[in-house]
């Protein structure tokens, strides 16, 4: 019963391909993610502002550990960066 319906399940998702690429080609299957991709890029630069910034703060040279307190710490300055 569960292997009929795992066959059935690739068959829809097969049409449903097949459907998509002959209505409106290759690029049918990405349309609608610009935004999202234009959109999440700037956070990203800001999670990685913000380490490098808590890191700078923690660390007095470059190959210092850093232990769980500073690692909290240098969460702590990401998400402030992020919602600023």
């Amino acid at each position: 019963m569960l292997m009929l319906l795992l066959q059935l399940l690739l068959l829809l998702m097969i049409g449903c391909k097949m459907f998509v690429q002959l209505l409106q080609g290759p690029l049918g299957f990405y349309k609608g993610m610009a935004a999202p991709v234009v959109g999440v890029t700037p956070i990203f630069a800001l999670v990685f502002l913000g380490f490098n910034v808590g890191k700078k703060l923690q660390q007095d040279k470059p190959d210092d550990p850093l232990t769980l307190v500073s690692l909290l710490f240098i969460y702590f300055v990401v998400m402030t960066v992020n919602y600023l």
